[in-house]
């Protein structure tokens, strides 16, 4: 399994390049978003479609993830409705604690309604209470965000009810023989993406900002 210093390096790499952190977002005709929600997110079904657990899943099987609840069209099939729920009630998510400090690739679920009709999954890249950076589809298209997390676990309106940490996830997987190689063809590309802002902005290739 990757230490957890280049997990996170991955992560984020991955997260920033899906959610064209330096071009202005995905729009939900992005062939990036398009790849990442494998096509589902088109035409007609963008009126009623939400992609915000897509990111996860994706992140997920990027980083070597083959877990039964990795929802992917690519890896066991796509279950329909399945996107949040499958990450919301697996074994592996957490309730929060306020103290808790979180990290890239770590996912969080959130909702107001009790019901969880208005649930919306949030990828962290970074955060330094109270301020939260998270990778987001789903708002439409995909973007980074930053918000503040706030007493009692509030983003917004909206309550942090569960939490999948990265490196517990990874762990499990690797324990079940679910654990593969990170898609190293995929990350150059996200790497690539970021060396060229840097190049850009002339600060070099590990420039983040």
């Amino acid at each position: 399994m990757l230490l957890e210093e280049n997990a996170r390096t991955f992560a984020t790499e991955f997260l920033n390049f899906a959610c064209g952190k330096w071009s202005g977002g995905r729009s939900e005709n992005d062939a990036v978003y398009r790849q990442v929600t494998e096509g589902r997110d088109v035409g007609a079904a963008q009126k009623n479609y939400s992609s915000c657990g897509d990111l996860a899943h994706w992140l997920l099987f990027r980083m070597g993830c083959r877990s039964l609840f990795v929802n992917r069209k690519e890896h066991l099939g796509w279950r329909t409705g399945m996107n949040v729920s499958a990450l919301a009630f697996c074994k592996l998510a957490e309730e929060p604690a306020s103290d808790d400090a979180y990290a890239a690739g770590d996912v969080l679920i959130i909702w107001s309604k009790a019901d969880a009709t208005d649930a919306h999954v949030m990828v962290v890249l970074e955060h330094r209470a109270p301020k939260l950076v998270a990778a987001e589809y789903g708002q439409p298209g995909g973007a980074v965000r930053e918000h503040l997390l706030l007493e009692p676990l509030l983003v917004g309106h909206r309550k942090v009810h569960k939490v999948l940490r990265l490196m517990r996830v990874l762990a499990d997987a690797e324990q079940n023989q679910h654990l593969a190689e990170p898609d190293f063809t995929a990350l150059p590309i996200a790497q690539a993406y970021a060396a060229e802002f840097a190049q850009s902005v002339g600060a070099g290739p590990n420039a983040t900002a």
